[in-house]
């Protein structure tokens, strides 16, 4: 934990078994989505000791992003996978989904 007390931690950090002092060691910077938090990166701990990675996941302190995009109400989550939804993100963010960018 990276906090005084486990009562209010500012995210997690996870060192693999692998790490060696002195020796550098890639860092992986987690950031949890928007119902998310620190914990979640647990997930990742057995990936970080298989690619050798320090993981680093800080904490949101609360909502600071995605509360005014349309379809982010936390009592009635939309279904992702509906296109509708997501061409309505792109165009809040003005960005271009990975399905209509050319394939390189």
């Amino acid at each position: 934990m990276l906090a005084e007390t486990d009562d209010d931690p500012d995210g997690l950090l996870y060192v693999p078994k692998s790490y060696k002092d002195g020796v550098p060691m890639p860092l992986l910077v987690y950031l949890h989505g928007l119902s998310g938090d620190a914990n979640s990166s647990r997930s990742l701990w057995p990936l970080a000791d298989e690619f050798g990675v320090i993981l680093l996941a800080p904490e949101s302190r609360r909502v600071t992003w995605g509360r005014d995009a349309p379809g982010f109400d936390r009592d009635h989550w939309p279904d992702l996978a509906d296109p509708v939804w997501a061409n309505k993100i792109h165009s809040y963010y003005g960005t271009t989904p990975y399905y209509d960018r050319p394939l390189k």
